[in-house]
């Protein structure tokens, strides 16, 4: 995660990206000049530091920076220093993904690999004013590398180790075979909902109404970008069946 992007540098960015004179100019001075803070207005006074995390500008003119480290990767590809990674033997090669100021880089796991990648984020830090968040960053290496190189590449490179990149924006960051446990929490919405509800005080139209309305809900907004394992959706569905049907634990009343 990156944090901080220097104004003048956000000021360049937005004119080579957006032909536009009289936006720009709009969002020069909502940068440029400051009244309000700490939630209440003051005198306007100029900002001494770069856009932050949180600024309600911030995702649009974040979005617009990364691009300049993107031009900086596929650079590095185009001259074959990069090495990006392939999923299959007929796949595109992927070198990065990027999301607002969050951002996953792919590479070879070796160490001229990762000086390339210092080197990138050394120049586009220097441009933007942007930095690097340490303690947000970590480093997930192939079971096919040996723990010694694993150790060599995070020493080089300052970022932790880590065998699981957890999720991110509430959907796990799946990095090998989807099980069921990594779907645990879903189900367990469900339950702790049904936990408050009391299926025999409501009339069966109400089961019907808050099933659809609700628990159905709950697991969408995964399943908007994965596909859950058989076995989760089967639980579910059994969960709501047997809260329609009186119960609200494994057996059917």
């Amino acid at each position: 995660a990156t944090y901080c992007v220097d104004l003048s540098f956000q000021h360049v960015v937005k004119e080579a990206w957006v032909h536009n004179g009289n936006w720009n100019q709009v969002v020069k001075r909502l940068q440029d000049k400051v009244g309000r803070g700490n939630g209440s207005n003051t005198t306007k006074f100029s900002p001494s530091q770069g856009i932050r995390q949180g600024d309600p500008l911030s995702p649009y003119l974040f979005v617009l920076t990364m691009e300049r480290l993107a031009h900086l990767i596929q650079k590095e590809i185009e001259d074959r220093t990069w090495k990006p990674i392939t999923l299959s033997r007929n796949g595109p090669p992927i070198s990065h993904l990027f999301f607002a100021d969050d951002l996953i880089l792919f590479r070879e796991a070796s160490i001229l690999q990762m000086n390339v990648i210092s080197s990138c984020l050394s120049v586009f830090c220097g441009a933007s004013g942007a930095g690097v968040s340490i303690e947000k960053t970590k480093m997930l290496v192939s079971t096919n590398v040996n723990s010694n190189r694993e150790r060599e590449l995070s020493n080089i490179s300052g970022f932790d180790l880590t065998s699981d990149f957890g999720k991110y924006l509430g959907v796990p960051i799946i990095h090998g075979r989807k099980k069921k446990s990594l779907y645990e929490f879903i189900i367990e919405k469900v339950r702790k909902r049904l936990s408050s509800w009391k299926a025999k005080n409501l009339t069966f139209a109400a089961r019907i109404t808050l099933t659809r309305s609700v628990l159905a809900a709950l697991p969408t907004y995964v399943m908007q970008t994965t596909l859950l394992p058989q076995g989760v959706c089967n639980k579910i569905e059994k969960l709501m069946r047997n809260f329609i049907w009186g119960s609200t634990d494994e057996k059917r009343s």
